[in-house]
């Protein structure tokens, strides 16, 4: 077990060394605009945004429903963090999706049958 943990740059690497080879996830991602990552001496994290209340990924999915890879993503960091001794709450960004690693068509949506309206005008 590894010791109880509040290093910003152990807990990044740990998170995204979890991650790696996670289902629906493509890659983590720096984001837009500001690069999300953590600093620390001799490197960044790209993609994990490790603060004091809370762990921030941004990640590249490979699958749908979006949703889905989100908690599995979530619920396996929580699991890191908890063996660090350093947990706190997960916030997941996908900031993008692999559309070419997406199925060519998604399964059909059965919709309820509806019985139409039928007005007159008189």
């Amino acid at each position: 077990m590894i010791e109880r943990t509040s290093d910003p740059g152990l807990i990044a690497q740990t998170v995204a060394l979890h991650l790696a080879g996670l289902a629906g996830v493509a890659r983590l991602t720096a984001g837009a605009g500001a690069e999300a990552a953590t600093y620390y001496a001799g490197g960044k994290t790209l993609g994990v945004v490790v603060r004091q209340d809370l762990v921030r990924l941004h990640i590249v999915v490979l699958e749908l429903p979006l949703v889905g890879v989100a908690e599995r993503v979530r619920e396996t960091v929580q699991r890191a963090l908890r063996a660090l001794g350093a947990e706190r709450p997960v916030e997941v960004v996908v900031e993008d999706v692999e559309l070419d690693q997406l199925p060519l068509s998604l399964p059909p949506r059965i919709e309820p049958h509806i019985e139409p309206i039928i007005t007159r005008t008189i």
